[in-house]
């Protein structure tokens, strides 16, 4: 691989919304992604289980001679034959884009057949009231608590979701349940690198929520090695590797350590693939947390994280960012009022400085973040002392 100098990766937190900022030199367009159904807070809760996880769908223009862009939607593995996997298939217009909630663009066909062509992916048999439950199929990284059920933490099978496109497609994922909720871009495979260090927000403020990461593989015998940050949830040490080997489709998930309402934070969690010739998949998340919770936001509020975190191979050296506008209310938007968002930038190598703005030079030392809450637009820079 080749090696670049110093890059480092910023992430900035509104709210408790999270958005990446990089400089990637591949794109967000491809043919192939793939993506686990992480762990929430509702799953926790048996009574419950209320939140969804949905897909949205992007297609612009296409050649004069294509209709429309045929996209195919599995759980890889849900069934002992292929032909008995949950699966829908979506033809999609150019500039069209269609989400799996409520599809104005019908799925042509589906698998189980008494499953509508839309809505959410499946959970289970267990929300009677979800219309679109498809009973035997559940894409959920869930299992129940030790000794019966592994935490949700460790190999799930059978869990991977795969999007497949005849054309290169948009995809971002959007993980809710009623006003808790999170999205993010999705990356395709074709953009996927072999290391990545992860960045969470802060783990505070719901009970039965865990900081979290998972990694996913696209061809079968990929060898991972993880080095997570903190202790997880059943017990599993920090900066002790573990060394894990996938197949296509399996997900590995870490649940960071929590008691009550507050837990650890998997911020610096190292994942690499130790084949370069596989490349691998890694999200970072909450189950539910109030985040960063700086500048502003209302301590009685917290969603859910899952976001699809870069590789090392598209981290950049400078970086441009703008603030949004904030809410003078719940319905009414001021555009020359700011929110004040929160920024972790990290680094992959040592003796690394960075410059915000016409700043000072300060060290971020390997292993370590930076974090700081700002209202105006930012210019970051990384350089060479």
């Amino acid at each position: 691989m080749p090696k670049l100098i110093k890059a480092i990766c910023l992430l900035s937190f509104l709210i408790i919304s999270q958005f990446s900022f990089a400089q990637s030199y591949t794109s967000n367009k491809g043919k192939e992604f793939w993506i686990g159904y992480g762990h929430h807070q509702s799953m926790e809760t048996s009574t419950q289980n209320f939140q969804n996880l949905s897909l949205y769908l992007s297609v612009d223009s296409l050649p004069s001679n294509v209709t429309y862009v045929t996209v195919t939607i599995t759980i890889d593995s849900s069934a002992s034959s292929v032909a008995q996997w949950w699966k829908r298939v979506y033809q999609i217009p150019a500039n069209t884009v269609i989400t799996l909630d409520n599809s104005a663009t019908p799925a042509t066909s589906f698998t189980p057949a008494t499953t509508l062509a839309w809505g959410p992916l499946p959970k289970g048999n267990v929300d009677a009231s979800n219309s679109n439950t498809a009973p035997g199929f559940d894409a959920r990284l869930f299992t129940d608590s030790l000794p019966v059920g592994n935490s949700s933490e460790g190999l799930f099978r059978g869990k991977g979701i795969h999007i497949e496109s005849d054309y290169p497609i948009v995809a971002y994922s959007h993980l809710y349940s009623a006003l808790i909720s999170s999205s993010s871009m999705l990356i395709p495979v074709s953009s996927w690198g072999t290391q990545y260090t992860t960045i969470n927000s802060r783990q505070d403020g719901a009970p039965r929520s865990f900081s979290y990461f998972y990694v996913v593989a696209s061809v079968d015998n990929t060898p991972i090695k993880i080095i997570p940050s903190q202790n997880s949830r059943t017990g599993n040490q920090a900066i002790v590797p573990i060394n894990i080997t996938l197949n296509k489709g399996q997900i590995f998930q870490y649940l960071g350590y929590a008691t009550g309402n507050t837990g650890v934070q998997l911020t610096g969690s190292t994942i690499e693939s130790l084949d370069s010739l596989k490349p691998i998949a890694v999200f970072a998340g909450s189950s539910r947390t109030s985040g960063e919770n700086h500048g502003g936001c209302s301590a009685s509020t917290a969603d859910n994280d899952m976001q699809q975190c870069y590789p090392y191979e598209i981290w950049g050296k400078e970086f441009l960012t703008t603030p949004f506008s904030s809410a003078t209310s719940t319905s009414v938007i001021n555009p020359s009022i700011f929110a004040k968002s929160s920024y972790k930038i990290i680094s992959k190598e040592s003796n690394t400085f960075i410059r915000i703005n016409s700043g000072n030079p300060m060290s971020l030392p390997i292993g370590t973040y930076y974090q700081f809450t700002n209202d105006s637009q930012i210019k970051l820079h990384l350089i060479n002392l």
